[in-house]
């Protein structure tokens, strides 16, 4: 019994245009990140902007301080890309009005 190579065709998750890996070397696809690091899907150089910028909005709580705050699943991130999250929005503006203050892996205090 012969097993047949599945090849499965990588498209832009917006326009459906077509294109391979190489394609993330080069810059002419682009996976789209949400708040907390995952995935959101590929979309090549022409759709990406608009995904990222339609993901922030829908991920959009409100600005304080001239700072946007962002929620999933609950939690509020400072700003896209936080590495941290807080169970309430208020622990997490006083988080931004405290912007001298380090957040360290855990690890790093250890020595």
């Amino acid at each position: 019994m012969e097993k047949k190579k599945v090849r499965h065709k990588l498209s832009c998750n917006n326009c459906s245009k077509p294109f391979n890996m190489h394609s993330f070397v080069i810059r002419e696809a682009r996976i789209v990140r949400d708040l907390d690091f995952s995935s959101t899907g590929a979309y090549c150089s022409d759709c990406f902007h608009e995904a990222c910028k339609s993901i922030k909005e829908k991920r959009f709580v409100e600005e304080y301080k001239g700072e946007a705050i962002y929620m999933k699943d609950g939690r509020y991130a400072p700003y896209w890309g936080a590495s941290y999250a807080f169970d309430n929005i208020d622990d997490c503006k006083k988080r931004m009005e405290m912007k001298g203050i380090a957040v360290t892996p855990f690890g790093m205090m250890d020595i």
